[in-house]
């Protein structure tokens, strides 16, 4: 059996959930997607380093 890794292809895929019931104005989306963002780019850089590296 072969298991597939994510990511393993070196394709990545960032995708950002907005929950429409919480009523944030576009700004407040924008700037909390924009700290998702970042956020996720800082954990890569410490914990995959190579992967960003490589794309």
């Amino acid at each position: 059996m072969q298991v597939s890794i994510p990511g393993e292809s070196g394709a990545y895929k960032m995708v950002l959930v907005v929950r429409q019931d919480l009523k944030m104005g576009k700004g407040k989306v924008a700037a909390q997607c924009s700290h998702a963002a970042v956020g996720c780019y800082k954990r890569a850089v410490s914990e995959k380093p190579d992967t960003l590296r490589d794309g």
